[in-house]
């Protein structure tokens, strides 16, 4: 399917059972990644938060004093990354009752 931009996209729809799982596990992981993993200012793809509180947290920083903006996109950050790795990324901040 191709994009706006040229570029191909491949469209994936999941089977209802791997939506659920991963409803089920966003549900349980997300509160504690909000709590403890996310800085306060960080506004992309979080919930209850926009362009719109971005701005606003950028009208603070600007009152503060600072006057530079850094716009990252970071859409491949994971690429390439192995599940373990990212276990072991996410096991610093999420703990079972193993650990």
């Amino acid at each position: 399917m191709p994009t706006y931009t040229g570029k191909q996209m491949h469209a994936f729809i999941p089977p209802v059972l791997d939506r659920l799982v991963h409803r089920a596990l966003r549900n349980a992981i997300e509160p504690v990644l909000e709590a403890c993993a996310f800085q306060d200012w960080v506004s992309g793809f979080r919930p209850r938060r926009n362009r719109i509180t971005s701005l606003r947290q950028a009208a603070i920083h600007h009152q503060a004093g600072f006057r530079w903006v850094a716009d990252l996109d970071v859409a491949s950050v994971s690429e390439g990354a192995t599940v373990e790795e990212v276990m072991v990324a996410s096991n610093s901040v999420v703990y079972g009752p193993d650990a």
